[in-house]
């Protein structure tokens, strides 16, 4: 049955209650399920909703409340993903409320989604990369920071990385699962999506690190195809955070490269293929990204340059006579001509 359906009917079965908005959000939690990532977002944005008007009747509830609580948490200060973390979990909470029979409307049917201004990114320049990697030999780590330059992965895909995932002969990297640390631990689970479960070409570069790498792990006893290939000192999956406070910045202080944080590696990738003229459809590919809208979303600033270079091509192909011919007759500024 359709949700409309449910609440149509639902109008006339309602039962009073006092059920709270806490008690809501501890049952539809429990109800619910979904990957391990997702799970840890609702229950912090739970939280945040709770905090506020956990004490609240559930009944009682209405779209001035809900509206108001997106208001003054703007207005604190947060930030705007988890302004759309809220907004969710608010409308899959009385969404889940309706199913239940608790209530006969739901207040978050017009609470209309936060808007946020997306920032720019601030990929690494080429000269930083080549500082960076010149200073990742001095690291443990050095090796993992070198492959998420090279394969523009999330750092939860490459901590997640086993050697059976890498195809010697073929020269071709698999990526199916990630490392992800939660409020109850460390845990493997697949990738977030059916794009990110993806096929990655070995460059000769990207070949060059992992090998170093497995040469290295046969030394430290880490080199079964169940081993991780980024593995803490134990085996175990590194910690992504550890990773970012302690070896990727001490690599940047001595790298003398302003701080940005490990996911700017993957942004650093995708602006330079898409630099290079790689097509924006491959680039989705290569990052795992659901559609390229979001690739272009996200990376529109660095494509005119690539659409210069496509026009370049372009020229090169069907109009280097005519080109020629008219550059001999082009008027420095057209508009005095004449």
């Amino acid at each position: 049955m359709k949700l409309q359906e449910l609440r149509a009917e639902a109008a006339t079965t309602i039962v009073p209650t006092g059920l709270l908005v806490e008690q809501l959000f501890e049952r539809m939690l429990a109800a619910t399920s979904a990957a391990s990532n997702t799970m840890r977002i609702r229950k912090r944005s739970a939280k945040i909703v709770v905090g506020k008007i956990g004490h609240l009747r559930v009944q009682g509830i209405t779209f001035s409340q809900l509206a108001d609580l997106l208001d003054q948490l703007a207005a604190g200060g947060t930030k705007p993903n988890i302004l759309l973390q809220v907004h969710a979990v608010l409308r899959k909470a009385f969404g889940f409320a309706i199913e239940r029979e608790v209530i006969a409307k739901d207040p978050t049917t017009k609470l209309k989604r936060p808007k946020v201004t997306p920032k720019q990114i601030d990929p690494f320049t080429i000269e930083e990369v080549l500082a960076i990697r010149a200073a990742a030999v001095k690291e443990r780590m050095g090796f993992a920071m070198e492959t998420l330059f090279l394969t523009g992965l999330r750092q939860g895909e490459l901590f997640g990385l086993k050697w059976q995932d890498v195809d010697w002969q073929a020269r071709r990297l698999k990526v199916v699962r990630q490392a992800l640390w939660l409020d109850d631990g460390m845990k493997i689970v697949p990738v977030k999506s059916k794009s990110s479960n993806r096929t990655l070409p070995i460059s000769d570069d990207l070949y060059g690190v992992l090998n170093a790498r497995s040469r290295k792990a046969r030394e430290e006893g880490f080199d079964g195809e169940d081993d991780f290939v980024f593995p803490t000192q134990t085996g175990a999956p590194f910690n992504a955070t550890t990773f970012r406070e302690k070896a990727w910045s001490r690599t940047l202080g001595n790298a003398g490269v302003r701080y940005r944080g490990g996911h700017h590696a993957r942004h650093s990738f995708a602006t330079f293929m898409l630099q290079a003229g790689v097509p924006v459809q491959v680039v989705s590919a290569l990052l795992g990204h659901s559609s390229p809208t979001i690739t272009l979303k996200t990376y529109a600033h660095v494509l005119p340059r690539a659409d210069h270079a496509a026009m370049a091509s372009l020229e090169t192909l069907i109009g280097c006579s005519a080109v020629a011919t008219r550059t001999s007759k082009i008027v420095e500024n057209p508009a005095k001509a004449g």
